[in-house]
């Protein structure tokens, strides 16, 4: 183990020999390791707990793995999901790996071969959570600088507006009467507005039609 956090792993299979080596073999290896007789006891601990990655055998009663790895993977996309099949199941194996599943054990299992394969995927999934991490750093980092730009257009809208509202106002209290003749503003601004949203309205016209 590369990592002294020891990752949790869930063993569900519903023979039980089987379970019992698998958790001992993981345990050995530093994993946390819980186990579960069929696809809804699964479901249960996976509500209780969060695991990194879930062996899981395909055929069981009650509930099958395929139909847990569905929910798993409706439920809990960060978890890493690893099949168990046996070795004229390869078909149905695919058909996990479609379903969402990060891949497949064939039975008789080498348990070396489920050690190297739990820490690759273990592996893929530390790397594809460090991304998914830098991508939602990023686009938290881009809305705040928007809201920044937002913030300070506004800031500058509100500003524009009074001075906009005090120029004309000195116009006005120059003349006796008539409207205000200023000159060079564009033709949106050429008269008194009301309010800085009327304002704010002016300005995004004059800059739409405004050439970059």
């Amino acid at each position: 183990m590369t990592s002294s956090i020891r990752r949790k792993i869930l063993v569900v299979d519903d023979e039980a020999t089987a379970r019992d080596v698998l958790q001992r073999a993981l345990e050995k290896g530093g994993y946390a390791t819980t186990t579960a007789a069929d696809g809804q006891e699964a479901l249960d601990a996976a509500s209780k707990e969060t695991f990194d990655l879930v062996l899981m055998d395909i055929r069981m009663p009650r509930m099958s793995g395929l139909e847990a790895l569905s929910r798993l993977r409706l439920r809990y996309p960060d978890t890493y999901v690893i099949m168990l099949t046996a070795v004229d199941e390869v078909d149905t194996a695919m058909e996990a790996i479609r379903k969402g599943a990060d891949d497949y054990i064939a039975k008789p299992l080498s348990l070396d071969l489920v050690l190297l394969r739990v820490e690759k995927a273990l592996e893929r999934r530390r790397l594809t959570l460090r991304d998914k991490e830098s991508r939602q750093m990023s686009e938290q980092r881009l809305g705040e600088a928007v809201a920044r730009q937002e913030q300070t257009f506004a800031e500058l809208v509100r500003s524009m507006a009074r001075e906009h509202a005090r120029l004309f106002g000195t116009e006005e209290a120059t003349r006796l009467g008539g409207k205000p003749t200023i000159t060079g503003l564009p033709p949106e601004l050429q008269r008194p507005l009301s309010s800085v949203e009327e304002f704010r309205e002016a300005l995004i016209r004059i800059l739409k039609r405004t050439p970059v």
